[in-house]
């Protein structure tokens, strides 16, 4: 189940990734040469903000969710130093809270801790963690190896796996279909000796993406995983399949005048999560 949930996340990532490029006069195109024009898109991505709404509605291991769950991202390259902004709306799982990202380092409130531990405090600290060199290396190497831009897009995707479904103006509503046979051509395109058959991915995924094609840019992503999650094995998970009642995500991209500040206070007065842990160790008493 998670390594299907993380497929549908690099397809999201590299497609809100890659659709960030110079304004132009529409032609009249394909599917294939508009999803052509996203992934060649030679202009890199120099600020961007995603918004994702959630309607997820579960009861699982005594748990109950239902709601609407939000989450703003915004992201700055500023001469190649990273700057991000992440709020995480009202939730029953973490609840709200802000990150901060400066290159590579993350800062978020104690407030999160508190919740994660099941305790309560007047605490209002900010944490630091460190993104080390390994991880830093690893996350921009498996960037790298996507090479989005010498994707062969018509020996990969068929009418089928990508079509339009309307049009308004200068933005196409496409669908894209993650179906088996899509996963084992992507393989194949990145390695001819892949034997990966996918053969447990028994339901198509439709994700439904509006670009701007005046200016290649993909500007919202839905996707509804009802229907893929009935026929998806869940394993030793079994029970989680039934506790499933609603559950898509609709996310929204804009790519002008995006804005990351972090308060001055944040970075000076930030501790790591051990020192944090010590400040509250006497109500972790029994954790």
């Amino acid at each position: 189940m998670k390594k299907y949930l993380n497929i549908l996340l690099v397809f999201v990532m590299v497609f809100a990734l890659t659709g960030c490029g110079k304004k132009g006069e529409v032609k009249s195109k394909t599917p294939n040469e508009v999803l052509a024009d996203v992934l060649k898109n030679d202009n890199s991505l120099k600020e961007a903000k995603v918004d994702l709404a959630a309607q997820i509605k579960m009861n699982y291991g005594g748990m109950s969710i239902d709601g609407n769950f939000t989450v703003g991202a915004s992201v700055v390259n500023q001469d190649g130093t990273i700057k991000g902004l992440i709020e995480l709306g009202e939730n029953p799982i973490v609840g709200k809270g802000t990150f901060y990202l400066d290159n590579k380092s993350v800062y978020y409130s104690s407030k999160l801790l508190d919740t994660m531990y099941g305790i309560e405090t007047e605490n209002n600290d900010w944490i630091i963690a460190n993104i080390d060199d390994e991880t830093d290396s690893s996350i921009t190497e498996d960037f790298n190896n996507l090479d989005l831009k010498n994707i062969d897009v018509n020996k990969i995707f068929t009418d089928k796996d990508f079509y339009l479904i309307s049009r308004n103006g200068d933005i196409g509503t496409y669908r894209l279909v993650i179906s088996k046979d899509l996963l084992v051509r992507i393989d194949k395109s990145y390695d001819q000796n892949s034997t990966e058959t996918y053969d447990d991915f028994t339901s198509n995924v439709n994700i439904d993406i509006n670009i701007d094609e005046k200016s290649n840019r993909i500007i919202k992503i839905s996707v509804d995983l009802m229907d893929a999650l009935k026929d998806v094995d869940f394993g030793e998970d079994a029970d989680l399949k039934g506790s499933i009642e609603k559950m898509n995500f609709d996310v929204t991209i804009s790519y002008d005048n995006v804005v990351v500040d972090i308060p001055a206070e944040v970075k000076e007065n930030a501790i790591v999560a051990d020192d944090y842990i010590s400040k509250v160790q006497d109500l972790l008493v029994g954790e």
